[in-house]
């Protein structure tokens, strides 16, 4: 898991997106890192506001 979680996060320098952070923390909260990964699907919530993506529904990142 350590290293596909270091291949998204170092996708994040380059594209700050929604979506990046929806699958960190993903994979954050299946490594039982749990306060890291409510903390990624808050970034996606936060940039899904300011301009949604049809990538990522607002609804399945709040389910998660």
């Amino acid at each position: 898991l350590g290293t596909v979680l270091s291949e998204y996060q170092g996708a994040l320098l380059t594209a700050d997106r929604p979506l990046l952070h929806y699958i960190i923390g993903i994979i954050q909260q299946s490594a039982g890192h749990h306060p890291s990964a409510l903390l990624a699907l808050e970034q996606a919530l936060a940039l899904l506001e300011i301009e949604p993506d049809e990538a990522i529904p607002e609804l399945l990142v709040r389910q998660a």
